[in-house]
C-alpha cells in the first residue's frame, strides 16, 4: 500500500517574480527556452545589455575605451572567466551583431532576466550529454556549429556515456542547443550562464555565527576543521540538484529508490523538487567563495532520492516505506557516516523501516553505530514525527535568531537539542539560492556537526557522539533548563538547548587533554572548551596562585624546600568534567645530563624557582658557560687546572641564600659502533638492511644521549662485482642530517628518495670527483654546520636491494669536533653485509679552527670560539664574522685567529632567521641563526 507522507516542507520567505510567456521573436531571434531533462525552462531576452568576451590580443586601453562607450554599472562577474568578459549597455539586441565585428570583440552574447528577475548571460558555454556512440566533433561539423574548444568526462549518474563542455561562438546557446538535443544518442543539451552571485560570508548566514544563544559557532569549529572527505552524509530525501556549483565538488555517487514512473537519475530531484537541495546546502555547500558555506564544506553528500511531489498539494509527498528501506540501505552500502532525514510524519510505518534504522544506529558505521539526524516536525506539537520519535535517532527542532523555540517546531518528550530553522540561506534548484525555514533545515545544522565531530575523531561511536553533542548545547536565555535528564539540565521545548559546534569540537580534543608546564610558574589546560570553568587550588598556603584564570594559572612560593599539589577542577554545565593534579617541588635542583665533552652539554636548568629569586651560576676553571636564559646554562669543556668539572647554581630568595653543586663526567668521542638488521623484504629474493651509526666515547660507552653535534652522512655506490646495473634504494630512519651520493662517471649513483631529509647549508662546498676512482671514496672536505643535530638515538640507513644479483658498498662518515671523523664502509649483497676495506685510505679531516657555541643565542651575543686541537694551524691569520638575512648583509665582525672568542652583539637586531658565516683562512663555516631576544 503506497503511503503519503506529510513532507516537512520548508516554508520559503521570498516570493519569486514569474515570467508571463517566452518570446522567441526579437529581432536576432535568440532562442530563449530550452527543454532541461523533460522541463522546460524560458528566460526573458533583455534589449538593453550584452555580454561581449575580448579578443586576447585586446590592450587594456582598448578596452577601456570600449568600456566608455557602452558602460553598464553591471561591469564584473563573479566568475573564473572575470577580466576576458563584460557586460556592456546596447541601444538594442540588433546591436549585438556589430559589437561582435568591432577588432577588440571576439564575441557578443545576449542578456536575459531568469523568472525571479535576476541577470544571467550566456558566454559560449554548453553542456552535452551523450551515449557513448556520439562523437561530438563529427556532429558539431556536420550540423556547422562552429566551437572553440571540447572537453568530456563519465557522467555524473554512473551510466554510460559522456557529459560534454563545449565552447561556441553562435550568440544563440539556446538555439544550438535545441538543435542538438534533437539528435540521435543526445540524451540533454543546456547552456551555462553567468550570473551575479554574492560572494560566501556568513553575514547572511546568521546560523553560522559566533553569536552566543542563537549561532552555533562554527566560524570558531573550522579554525579546529571543516570536514574530512572520508566523513559521508546521506541525504534521503526528494534528491539533489547534481550541478549546482556550491554543491557538485562534494556530491558522491547517488542512489534513486523511487520506482514508479517518474524516477530521477543518480539521486537528482524532478518536477521542480528542490528539499534535498535545500538541506544539502546547509549541511555541505563548498567553501568556494560564491553563494553560501555549509557547516561541513569539506565532507561529502549521499544524494539519495526517497519521493516526490505531486504539486497537487503542498503537503502531498509520494513515498512508500519500501522505497526509504532501500534507501537506508543503499546508504550503508555506500558507507554513510551520517543519515539526515528532514521529513517524517505522525503515521504507522512498516516495522521493517524501523528495524533498518535501528539496525543502522546501532550496528553501521562498522559497528560504532550510524548517526541518524531528524526534524522533530512543524506543527507546534508537543508529538514527535516519525522517524524523530525513535530512541536511536538524534531528534531536532527549530530555534529562531534570538534563541526562542520557532514558534511551529514540535517539542516535548524525546527532543534531544534545537538548531537554526528560520530564514535560513541555502541552495537550491537551477544552480540558485533561497531562503527557507522549517525543522527541515534545523536537522542539516545538526548532521553537519555531527560531520565535524568525525571528521575529528572518527573512532566515536553513536552514543559518545550524542553525548557529546547533547552536553555542549548552548543553554539559551529565552527557555529554563529545569530538568536532570541524562546529559544534563533539558528543556521540553528546546532539549539540552542549541547546538555548539566548537565547543562540541573543543570537548573531543579535550579528552586528550593534559595538564602543560609552560614554564616554571605557568601551568595550562590545553583544548579547554568555552563554556568550560577551572577552579584550580594548592594543597599547602605557602605557595600562592596568582590570578588563576580558566585555562592558565601560576603557582608560586618564596622559599626552596617546599612542595604542594596544584589541583585543576574542570566543570562544563556546572558538572566536574575532568580534574589535573600536579605535584610541585620547590626543592632546588639541577636538571639534565651531567655529561660534557669538547661539543658541549644539554641545556642545564633548575627545576623549580622561587618567586621573585635571582639566579648566578658558577663553574670549574676548565668550564666554560656557552649561553644563559632565564634558569637554563649551556657549558662545554676548556683547557683548565681543576682537577674536576662542575657547576654550581646560587639562589637568592626571600633573603636566604641557596646553593646546588653538580659534577660533570667528561666524555670525548673515540669511534662509531656498526650494527644491521636484515629482513626479506626487497624484491625479487633480495634483502634490506638497516645499518646504525652510534657515536661511543673513550670507555667504550654509547654517546647517544650526548648532543655530540655530530653529522652522519652515507652514500652507496654498487661494487665492480655487481651481477646488476640496478641501482639500491636508500631510505633514512632516525636523524640522517645530510647525505650525498658519489657520482663516478664509470657507474650509476644509487637513488635516494625524498625521505633523506637534506640541509644543504650544512657542508660549504665539494672538490670535483675523480671519475677514474671506482672504488676508493672520493676526498669530500667537509665544513659543518655544527648545530646539525642532537644524537638521541643511532643514525639508521635502510638499504634496499633492487634484486639478488645486486652487490653494493655502503660508506658511513661520522663527524664530531672532539675527535677525528670516522669513515667505515660494508658490503652489501643477498648473503648479508660485511665490512668492506678500501684498498687506499681516503684522507679524513678532522674539526675546523672554530666553532658557533649556538643556533639560538641566549642572552645579545653570537659567540664563536677557537677549537684547541693538534690539527690546528697555529699560523695567524685573519677571522671574519658575516651575518646575513634574506635581504642581503646585516652585520660584519673582524678578528684574528689569536682570539679566543669573538662575539658579535645582536641585541639591536629584530627577531628572526640569520645566516651566519665564519671565514677563517680558507675555510667557511656556515650557520644558521634564530634570534629571539
Amino acid at each position: 500500500m503506497m503511503k503519503t507522507l506529510n513532507f516537512l516542507k520548508l516554508f520559503l520567505l521570498l516570493s519569486a517574480g514569474i515570467v508571463a510567456g517566452c518570446s522567441n521573436e526579437d529581432e536576432m531571434h535568440f532562442s530563449t527556452c530550452y527543454n532541461s531533462y523533460g522541463e522546460e525552462r524560458c528566460y526573458e531576452l533583455v534589449d538593453t545589455l550584452g555580454y561581449v568576451r575580448f579578443t586576447e590580443q585586446a590592450t587594456v586601453e582598448a578596452k577601456e575605451s570600449f568600456l566608455q562607450e557602452h558602460y553598464s554599472s553591471l561591469s564584473f562577474v563573479l566568475d573564473d572567466r572575470t577580466g576576458s568578459y563584460s557586460f556592456v549597455k546596447i541601444k538594442n539586441v540588433a546591436e549585438l551583431s556589430a559589437l561582435g565585428k568591432r577588432e577588440e570583440i571576439a564575441e557578443a552574447f545576449p542578456v536575459y532576466h531568469d523568472e525571479r528577475g535576476g541577470i544571467r548571460a550566456l558566454y559560449g558555454m554548453l553542456f552535452v550529454d551523450t551515449d557513448v556512440s556520439v562523437k561530438m566533433e563529427d556532429m558539431l561539423n556536420r550540423l556547422g556549429i562552429k566551437y572553440r574548444d571540447i572537453e568530456k568526462e563519465p557522467r555524473f549518474d554512473g551510466k554510460s556515456g559522456y557529459l560534454h563542455y563545449i565552447l561556441i561562438s553562435n550568440p544563440d546557446c539556446i538555439g544550438v542547443c535545441n538543435l542538438l538535443a534533437k539528435q540521435p544518442g543526445v540524451d540533454y543539451a543546456g547552456p551555462d550562464f553567468a550570473y551575479f552571485i554574492e560572494k560566501s560570508t556568513t553575514s547572511s548566514q546568521w546560523p553560522l555565527e559566533n553569536t552566543e544563544g542563537s549561532g552555533i559557532f562554527a566560524e570558531d569549529a573550522w579554525t579546529i576543521s571543516k570536514g574530512s572527505p572520508d566523513i559521508k552524509i546521506a541525504v534521503l530525501d526528494d534528491g539533489v540538484e547534481l550541478t549546482h556549483r556550491d554543491l557538485h565538488a562534494n556530491l558522491l555517487p547517488g542512489f534513486d529508490a523511487v520506482t514508479d514512473n517518474v524516477p530521477g537519475d543518480n539521486g537528482s530531484p524532478k518536477f521542480g523538487d528542490k528539499h534535498g537541495t535545500n538541506c544539502s546546502g546547509i549541511i555541505a555547500a563548498l567553501d568556494n567563495n560564491q553563494g553560501i558555506t555549509g557547516v561541513a564544506p569539506h565532507c561529502k553528500i549521499i544524494p539519495i532520492r526517497i519521493c516526490y511531489d505531486r504539486y497537487s498539494n503542498i503537503s502531498s509527498t509520494v513515498v512508500y516505506d519500501k522505497w526509504i528501506v532501500e534507501a537506508l540501505k543503499y546508504a550503508q552500502r555506500a558507507g554513510a557516516d551520517i543519515i539526515n532525514c528532514s521529513w517524517g510524519n505522525n503515521e504507522q510505518h512498516d516495522i521493517e523501516l524501523t528495524n533498518k534504522i535501528n539496525e543502522l544506529a546501532t550496528q553501521g558505521r562498522r559497528g560504532l553505530g550510524c548517526i541518524i539526524v531528524a526534524a522533530s516536525g512543524n506543527f507546534n506539537s508537543s508529538t514527535l514525527e516519525y522517524p524523530a520519535s525513535l530512541p536511536n535517532v538524534i531528534t531536532v527542532g527549530a530555534s529562531k535568531s534570538n534563541g526562542a523555540r520557532w514558534e511551529d517546531s514540535n517539542y516535548g518528550s524525546g527532543l534531544d537539542l534545537v538548531a537554526p530553522g528560520t530564514h535560513i540561506l541555502t541552495t537550491t534548484q537551477n544552480g540558485d539560492y533561497e531562503y527557507v525555514t522549517g525543522t527541515s533545515a534545523s536537522a542539516p545544522h545538526v548532521a553537519g556537526v555531527a560531520a565535524l565531530m568525525l571528521s575529528v575523531n572518527p573512532s566515536l561511536t553513536r552514543t559518545q557522539l550524542k553525548e557529546i553533542l547533547c552536553k555542549t548545547c548552548q543553554k539559551t536565555s529565552r527557555h529554563t533548563f529545569s530538568t536532570n535528564a541524562t546529559y544534563g539540565r533539558w528543556s521540553d521545548q528546546v532539549g539540552y538547548g542549541i547546538v555548539d559546534a566548537y565547543d562540541a569540537l573543543r570537548m573531543i580534543q579535550f579528552q586528550k587533554s593534559t595538564l602543560v608546564q609552560e614554564d616554571a610558574f605557568t601551568y595550562t589546560i590545553n583544548n579547554l572548551p568555552r563554556k568550560a570553568k577551572v577552579v584550580w587550588s594548592s594543597s599547602s598556603s605557602d605557595f600562592t596562585l596568582a590570578n588563576p584564570v580558566d585555562s592558565v594559572a601560576k603557582i608560586l612560593t618564596r622559599d626552596c624546600g617546599k612542595s604542594t599539589t596544584l589541583t585543576a577542577k574542570v566543570y562544563y554545565d556546572n558538572a566536574l568534567i575532568k580534574q589535573f593534579t600536579k605535584n610541585i617541588s620547590s626543592v632546588l635542583t639541577i636538571e639534565g645530563s651531567n655529561h660534557i665533552s669538547c661539543c658541549g652539554q644539554k641545556a642545564k636548568r633548575i627545576g623549580y624557582l622561587p618567586y621573585g629569586a635571582t639566579l648566578s651560576w658558577n663553574v670549574s676553571d676548565n668550564v666554560d658557560i656557552d649561553s644563559q636564559k632565564g634558569d637554563s646554562i649551556r657549558v662545554s669543556m676548556v683547557e683548565g687546572t681543576s682537577s674536576g668539572y662542575w657547576i654550581e647554581a646560587v639562589v637568592r630568595a626571600n633573603g636566604k641564600t641557596y646553593t646546588k653543586r653538580e659534577n660533570l663526567v667528561l666524555r670525548k668521542k673515540e669511534g662509531v659502533d656498526m650494527d644491521f638488521l636484515s629482513d626479506t623484504r626487497g624484491p625479487g629474493g633480495s634483502k634490506r638492511f638497516a645499518i646504525y651509526a652510534d657515536p661511543i666515547d673513550n670507555n667504550g660507552r654509547s654517546m647517544r644521549d650526548i648532543p655530540e653535534e655530530t653529522i652522519v652522512r652515507w652514500w652507496c655506490r654498487r661494487s665492480p662485482n655487481s651481477g646488476t646495473d640496478a641501482d639500491a634504494t636508500l631510505d633514512s630512519e632516525d636523524q640522517i642530517t645530510s647525505s650525498m651520493l658519489v657520482k663516478p662517471a664509470c657507474m650509476r649513483a644509487s637513488t635516494l628518495p625524498d625521505t633523506v631529509q637534506f640541509h644543504p647549508i650544512t657542508f660549504s662546498s665539494y672538490p670535483p670527483i675523480d671519475p677514474f676512482l671506482p672504488v676508493t671514496p672520493p676526498i669530500i672536505p667537509l665544513v659543518p654546520n655544527i648545530d646539525a643535530t642532537d644524537i638521541n638515538f643511532p643514525h639508521r640507513l635502510k638499504v634496499t636491494l633492487p634484486d639478488q644479483d645486486y652487490e653494493g658498498i655502503v660508506t658511513c662518515w661520522v663527524y664530531s669536533h672532539c675527535a677525528k671523523a670516522t669513515l667505515l664502509s660494508y658490503l652489501v649483497n643477498k648473503d648479508g653485509i660485511s665490512v668492506y676495506t678500501e684498498k687506499t685510505s681516503p684522507t679524513i679531516y678532522s674539526a675546523p679552527t672554530y666553532r658557533v657555541t649556538s643556533s639560538s643565542p641566549a642572552g645579545d651575543h653570537i659567540a664563536v670560539r677557537r677549537m684547541e686541537t693538534e690539527e690546528n694551524d697555529t699560523s695567524l691569520h685573519e677571522v671574519k664574522l658575516l651575518l646575513y638575512n634574506d635581504f642581503g648583509l646585516v652585520r660584519t665582525v673582524n678578528g684574528t685567529s689569536e682570539e679566543e672568542l669573538l662575539q658579535m652583539n645582536v641585541a639591536d637586531l629584530p627577531n628572526g632567521t640569520y645566516y651566519l658565516n665564519v671565514h677563517t683562512g680558507n675555510s667557511v663555516i656556515k650557520q644558521v641563526i634564530r634570534i629571539k631576544h
